[in-house]
Formats: C-alpha cells, structure tokens, sequence
C-alpha cells in the first residue's frame, strides 16, 4: 500500500525524487509482503496439522433431532445386539 502512494507520487512529482529511491521502496514492500504471505500460509498449514492430530470432531452434538432413536451421537458406543443380549443374562444371573 505504501508502495503504491509512492509510486503514484513519483509519477505526478517526477522531477523532485531522487532517482533509484522509488525502486527500492517498491522492491522492499513488495518482499515485505511475500513474508507476511508466506508466514500465513505456514501457519494455516500447521493449524491444519494440529486439528487433525488431535481427532477432535468437527461437531460436538448435545442432541439430535428429527434422526432415528438408535442413532448413536459421536464418541458414544453402541454395542452389537449379541452383546447386550450377553450384560442382559449376566445381569439376570447375578439377581439384579
């Protein structure tokens, strides 16, 4: 942005600015800015990174609405039929 109202001021006020300053205020913002571009790019990269390192859902569901009853929310295990048939007799066994 500097760099531009530089330039448009070197352009209208040709005969007042030294010659080569122009030039190098330009180059400088413009490496300022592929620095600053760069480093976010590799932040995002890295953030990226760590969200999929910590498998964290995306979506943490208090309910659910309008979804079938035996639809499990996510981190909660639903155990296969012969399973709980199996808790159901050795509940029945211990007398419970």
């Amino acid at each position: 942005m500097v760099a531009l109202v530089y330039l448009i001021l070197k352009m209208l006020n040709w005969d007042s600015f030294e010659a080569g300053v122009a030039p190098l205020i330009i180059l400088i913002s413009f490496l300022g800015a592929l620095q600053l571009f760069s480093i976010g790019f590799m932040g995002e990269y890295i953030m990226s990174i760590n969200t999929r390192v910590m498998h964290r859902p995306l979506v943490i569901e208090e309910e659910r609405i309008n979804f079938e009853d035996n639809t499990p929310l996510i981190g909660e295990v639903k155990l296969p039929t012969s399973a709980q048939k199996s808790e159901k007799k050795q509940v029945s066994n211990d007398g419970r």
